[in-house]
This record gives structure tokens, sequence and C-alpha cells, in this order.
């Protein structure tokens, strides 16, 4: 699970559907961190889904092997404790939010809960409710707003030491200034993982080591942020209207 991450020649389609990726070759090189940027519907979340064998890769196209192993042949609960993944809407249970922070690890304690929580900025959040992490949090996290809830599930990752991390636009819902803050400390924490990054927001994404642009299901561009930010494609458009305008984020996603 520590090995470079390779797609190769990777199509996906729902049943009956049009393909949602085509013909995929990347190869993450472990310990790295690869960014994904793409609009809607581009197959950014499948790629990562196909990772994680929420959905399966079927005979015949292609396949994705991490270490050398196809991931058919690793046990699927083996995968998946060994891949850490933050999605855009996280799922938290109807339990408190210390509980939802220390799911994972049934003997995990407090102070690990918090230093997680400090990690991902939610530990003054915690504090300003009157119960602190003992505050119940309802169903899929409706009683929390959209950053507290994201913030939760990456303090939740953040328990893990797993040697591939996936956050898929899990940044989406706070401000800059606390994504950068967050991405710093992902960098601290998970040196020597392999990371994947999915946002709409180029700041995100630049300090990765190598980015992909997805477009229609296939790979349209590749490299790092300071020759995609200059070489006339998609990603250089979108670099600029972030970079322009205080509303360029809204409008590029």
């Amino acid at each position: 699970m520590t090995g470079d991450i390779v797609f190769e020649n990777v199509s996906f389609s729902y049943n009956n559907s049009k393909e949602i990726l085509k013909n995929i070759d990347l190869t993450v090189k472990s310990g790295t961190t690869l960014g994904i940027l793409g609009g809607t519907g581009s197959g950014k979340s499948t790629l990562v889904m196909l990772l994680d064998k929420l959905y399966e890769v079927k005979e015949g196209c292609g396949r994705i092997t991490i270490g050398g192993v196809d991931i058919r042949k690793i046990k699927t609960d083996h995968l998946r404790r060994n891949i850490g993944i933050v999605l855009q809407e996280p799922f938290l249970f109807s339990r408190s939010l210390g509980e939802n922070i220390g799911i994972k690890d049934p003997s995990i304690t407090l102070d690990r809960i918090k230093a997680a929580s400090v990690a991902a900025h939610l530990h003054e959040t915690a504090q300003g409710f009157a119960k602190g992490y003992d505050t119940f949090v309802g169903e899929r996290g409706v009683t929390l707003s959209g950053g507290q809830k994201q913030r939760a599930a990456i303090a939740r990752n953040f328990t893990t030491d797993c040697p591939i991390m996936i956050f898929d636009d899990s940044l989406s819902a706070v401000d800059t200034e606390t994504d950068a803050k967050i991405r710093a400390e992902i960098e601290a924490r998970f040196g020597t993982a392999t990371v994947i990054i999915i946002s709409h927001r180029i700041t995100t994404l630049s300090k990765a080591d190598k980015i992909i642009v997805l477009e229609n299901g296939r790979i349209v561009e590749e490299g790092t942020h300071d020759e995609l930010k200059c070489a006339g494609g998609v990603y250089q458009d979108i670099y600029e209207i972030q970079s322009g305008s205080s509303g360029g984020e809204e409008a590029a996603s």
C-alpha cells in the first residue's frame, strides 16, 4: 500500500450509460501529491472511488495497481483501512462530535481527538459549543454547517496514519485562509503518504507535485502548477479567472 498508484488504460461507465472515464493512464508516485482539476461530470470523484473500490473496474476496462498489485487482488477491508478518504459531502453519524472524529479507533483518547481537531481547525468551534466534544451531531451532521462537517471529517482522517489520503473537494466549504492552513497540516502530518486532492481552487492544488486536468472523462492536461498556468489550456484559463477577480472561484466551479 506504500507503492506507486498506477491507472492502466482505465475506462468506466455506469450501467447502460456513456463512459465517465476513458482510457485513463496515470501514475502517482509513492509519497507525492496529485492534484485533480475538472468540471462537474468530468470524472474526478469516479477516479478516486475506483481506487477505493467503491466502484469496480470491470474486466476488459483496464486495471489499477498499488505497488504493482492489482487492487482486485487486495482485500477490500485492507484496502480501505489504508486509504483515508474525505468527501465533499462527508457522512456524520448520530453521535457526539468527539465520537464522529474518533470513530475509526475505539481506543482513541480525547487528547488525540483534540489534536486531530486542532489540525483540522475545528477545535475552537468545538470549544464554542455548550457541550464541547460531547455535542450531539444529528443524522448526516445536520446540526453543523458545511464547513464544520468537512473539518470534522478531515479531523477524523487526521486520527489515522494511512499511506494513501484522498481529499475529494473536501475543502470547498472553508475559506481560503483555513484551506491553506489545513493543507499545511496535511503536508506536515502526512509527508510520506501519497495524497490526492480534488479541488476547484487553483490555490488548493498549486503545491501538488503533479496536477491533472480532466475533461469529459479524459486527461487533457498534466504537469506542475508552474507549467500549467502558462500552457494555454483549461488550467491557465481558470488560474487567470481565479487570480484576477474575487468572484473567480465561484465562476470557475
